[in-house]
């Protein structure tokens, strides 16, 4: 049997959670693009992802799902290293976030999150 996370990472921007927050809905372009939404069962997938794609951008938040809330289908999927990553199919309703923070970015413009 699969191990189901309680809790996941998703991560946007600032401006695209504006938008979504009053919609009850979380489309980000790869709903469209690749049929499902990239999340993180851990910190360290989140920020290794978001160093890789958005290094020193500012305004990146980071949303903490309660898996328990999603209304689409998320399935646990290996990438093409074969690491592990959940995967929502279809639209984050907004009920399920349960935190949001804003991702920090060190001297070096790496970004991390914190333990608050």
């Amino acid at each position: 049997m699969e191990e189901r996370m309680p809790f996941l990472y998703q991560l946007i921007h600032e401006t695209d959670w504006d938008v979504a927050r009053p919609t009850g809905e979380v489309k980000p372009a790869s709903l469209g693009e690749e049929g499902y939404i990239h999340c993180f069962g851990s910190k360290e997938q989140l920020e290794r992802a978001a160093n890789r794609f958005y290094p020193g951008q500012r305004g990146m938040m980071v949303l903490e799902l309660d898996t328990a809330m999603i209304s689409s289908p998320l399935k646990h999927e290996s990438n093409r290293s074969g690491e592990i990553y959940p995967r929502i199919y279809g639209p984050l309703n907004v009920e399920a976030v349960v935190r949001v923070q804003e991702m920090s970015i060190d001297d070096a413009g790496r970004l991390y999150l914190t333990d608050e």
